[in-house]
């Protein structure tokens, strides 16, 4: 019996805090005010008060929803927001924004985009908005383009060979 009420207290404490990251409302600690008409007692928030929350990635029915919908929150983060052009962004940052601990956006990441890495990730957002940008604007010089998303000339050229196996000069030659 015990397991299957410390399941259930786990599974409400993952809905509250994933219904709160959807409202935008934070624990109170964030000095941010709960939703309006949020009727849970305050005992709830302050345990949690100041913690990021641990919310795995659920499994079972429902699971892909949620995951999808957090996945893409992160993804909305990193390329809507332009984050990806940061050149001092890191986990912690990615972490606060979205309201969870490091082991839920490494577990997010292995689910949901192919087991890469923070830096690996946010590389490849570089480099597809980069080849589509040296596309469309032809005019635009290597160095506007890697500076527009956040990588150093040197950079942008190391990882493009590494990911298509030409430099950016070759691609644009091709064109």
């Amino acid at each position: 019996m015990r397991k299957n009420t410390t399941k259930t207290l786990f599974s409400i404490t993952f809905l509250l805090a994933f219904t709160f990251s959807l409202a935008g409302c934070q624990l109170p600690n964030d000095q941010t005010t709960k939703h309006p008409n949020d009727q849970t007692p305050d005992s709830l928030y302050t345990e949690a008060a100041g913690k990021p929350h641990h919310r795995p990635i659920p499994e079972g029915e429902g699971a892909i929803e949620d995951g999808t919908l957090l996945f893409q929150r992160f993804t909305s983060l990193i390329q809507d927001e332009q984050l990806y052009r940061d050149v001092t962004l890191d986990r912690d940052a990615v972490c606060q924004r979205l309201a969870i601990d490091r082991h839920t956006l490494n577990q997010l990441l292995n689910t949901y985009a192919d087991g890469l890495s923070l830096p690996a990730y946010i590389n490849k957002v570089r480099l597809d908005i980069a080849r589509t940008m040296m596309d469309g604007h032809p005019d635009m010089t290597l160095t506007d383009i890697a500076a527009a998303v956040g990588f150093s000339l040197q950079n942008l050229r190391l990882q493009f060979k590494k990911r298509y196996g030409i430099t950016p000069t070759e691609s644009r030659q091709e064109k």
